[in-house]
This record gives C-alpha cells, structure tokens and sequence, in this order.
C-alpha cells in the first residue's frame, strides 16, 4: 500500500504536480524520442528525470539541471539534423513537462509522490 493515494480537493498542487510525474518517467522519454524519430541516445540525461521513489530525491536536487541539459542537447540535435518532423509540436511536448515542474514547488513535488 506504499502507492496508496488520498484524494483530496483542497490540495491543488498535488493535481498540478502529478502529470509531472508521468510525463518525465523513463518510458515517456523514450516514447517520445522515437515518436519524433529522435535517437533515444540524446535521451540519456534525461533518464535523470525518471520519477521511481528511489530517486526521488535526486530529481529534487537535479531536475532542472537536467531538464535545461535535455534542451540543450535536443536543440543541438535538431540543429544538426533539420529532420522532416513537426520540431515545434515536439519542443511543446517537453516543454508542457517542463513547465509542470518548475511550477511546483519541489518539496510538494517529493511530498505528492509519497
């Protein structure tokens, strides 16, 4: 019962935060680099993202480091390739993400993921 979540209304950062959850777990990325024809290895920092409890408190340390780093390389990466995919719907993507967490106050961010 370690994943046992308590609904509550009141509580709007926990809503806020949960899709931030998903949306930077390990599948995700890689789902989201092949959708886009990316090479999964561009995505290795990223895996920093990955939101398992026992991580949880390096992404509190590290995820805007990585989340910066990730756009980096996949500015680069885009650059350097000008591939025939939509470069605007991806970036939207990970941004929408991206936003998510820097919206949330990181120490909620650890307390919703209990």
């Amino acid at each position: 019962m370690a994943h046992a979540k308590t609904p509550t209304r009141g509580a709007a950062s926990c809503s806020d935060v949960s899709p931030a959850r998903e949306m930077f777990d390990n599948t995700f990325l890689i789902k989201f680099a092949q959708r886009n024809c990316l090479p999964t290895e561009q995505f290795q920092l990223a895996a920093l993202l990955n939101m398992s409890s026992s991580t949880i408190d390096d992404i509190t340390r590290d995820s805007k480091d990585a989340v910066i780093a990730t756009f980096k390389i996949l500015e680069k990466w885009v650059q350097s390739r000008r591939r025939k995919t939509n470069v605007t719907a991806m970036f939207d993507e990970l941004a929408t993400a991206c936003v998510t967490i820097k919206r949330s106050d990181l120490v909620d961010f650890v307390r919703c993921g209990e």
